[in-house]
């Protein structure tokens, strides 16, 4: 059951013609039906419902009716039909995979095997992007050939970055538990996949694990494992730098310090829609524009002025600035939910971690790291927001929810 929902949450990876069919078709609405199909079952069958009992389960309820408010609220601030605001709002319904994640992951060993299962084919779609890239295109996906240029290089298209984000930082969690001995299971796992940030090039994505990776090294204060960190960057920095012949680490780096400061690039598309997206918040700070429930594509509505499907186009973008993406949708209580949610997704992390130093230490550590990885690239990543990063949010709290009730019981 996971791993259809793994495979469709993430478009079947675009390996067929029928992954996603603009205005059609979509693999992602797929999975929203497998999903509910395996939480009815899951319910029915299971006897582990006393983990549906922690606060993250009142967040997603609670945020689930805020969803449903910006339906009503759009249709009477903008017109816009219940029918396309329900469709703008549906990924949403991803939230609920976490309830299947606390019922069906019931033990440590079955979370791992999970993470592990993405982790492999993490590695395989890694694999296939580059000869995607180098060889014959494989995907299918308008960016499948590349798409822009940076330094002069065209960025490779890799399917779900968000997968492989994700399988990077428990490959470097798993590093730093217990002996830490560099391998495939996960030394040489860390080098492969944080060569693959470098080699598509995604800044954000790229920053966040280096910080997240540098924070764990920090974090066991080890002279093995600062040895051991400066071994995967070194090396993941090298194998891109010996494929392309440019060292793509420094650039990317150097690059986003300039467009920032000279607001040019993506970041001055950025400003540009910062300035709209305040303008339109302004006129509901309270309960925001409300555009979770817009969709971005004008051909969605009819008989609509020119300067309001721009206006939808921008307010519907899911953009690449999560913080800003979720004021605009939510507003300030948006915002008063996001901050306890972080908050206690974070109390979480940190506790766990001091409870768990034996065999389950690495998941203790994805689960606070990971956590840290998404405040940290939700700067640009709107990873509160996509069907493929809720997922991954949602494992994540779950993974943290297990691993405190099973100190509990083992507390007595």
């Amino acid at each position: 059951m996971t791993f259809i929902l793994i495979t469709s949450v993430n478009n079947f990876y675009f390996l067929f013609p029928w992954s996603k069919i603009e205005g059609q078709f979509n693999t992602i609405d797929i999975g929203i039906v497998f999903l509910c199909i395996f939480i009815f079952f899951s319910f029915i069958k299971s006897k582990n419902l006393k983990y549906l009992r922690n606060p993250f389960s009142l967040f997603i309820i609670v945020l689930i009716f805020m969803v449903l408010i910006n339906i009503f609220y759009t249709k009477y601030r903008y017109n816009i039909s219940y029918l396309n605001a329900i469709v703008a709002s549906r990924y949403y319904l991803y939230y609920f995979s976490f309830f299947f994640f606390l019922i069906a992951l019931d033990s440590p060993k079955g979370i791992k095997n999970v993470l592990n299962l993405m982790t492999y084919l993490s590695i395989i779609l890694v694999a296939l992007s580059v000869i995607n890239y180098f060889g014959p295109v494989i995907f299918y996906h308008k960016w499948a050939e590349g798409h822009f240029e940076r330094l002069g290089i065209k960025r490779a298209f890799i399917p779900n970055m968000s997968m492989v984000s994700f399988c990077t930082v428990w490959s470097f969690c798993e590093m730093f538990s217990g002996s830490g001995k560099i391998g495939f299971s996960s030394g040489w796992k860390s080098i492969y996949l944080l060569a693959a940030h470098i080699f598509r090039q995604s800044r954000m994505r790229l920053l966040s694990v280096l910080f997240v990776f540098l924070l764990l090294s920090v974090h066991r204060a080890k002279s093995k494992k600062m040895l051991q960190t400066a071994v995967v960057i070194i090396a993941s920095a090298s194998i891109i730098f010996f494929v392309l012949g440019q060292n793509l680490l420094k650039n990317q780096i150097t690059m986003t310090y300039e467009e920032i400061k000279e607001k040019k690039g993506t970041w001055g598309g950025r400003v540009l829609f910062m300035k709209t997206v305040f303008n339109e918040l302004m006129k509901s700070p309270i309960l925001g524009t409300g555009a979770s429930a817009i969709r971005a594509n004008p051909e969605a509505y009819k008989n609509l002025s020119k300067n309001k499907l721009q206006l939808f186009h921008v307010l519907g973008k899911q953009t690449d600035l999560g913080y800003l993406n979720w004021l605009k949708n939510f507003g300030l209580v948006g915002l008063i939910w996001l901050i306890m949610f972080f908050v206690t997704l974070l109390r979480y992390g940190l506790r766990v971690i001091k409870y768990f130093k034996d065999e389950n230490e690495s998941l203790a550590l994805f689960g606070l790291f990971y956590s840290i990885f998404i405040f940290v690239s939700f700067l640009t990543i709107n990873h509160l927001g996509m069907s493929d990063g809720i997922f991954h949010l949602c494992f994540t709290a779950a993974v943290l929810v297990h691993l405190d009730f099973l100190h509990k019981e083992k507390k007595g």
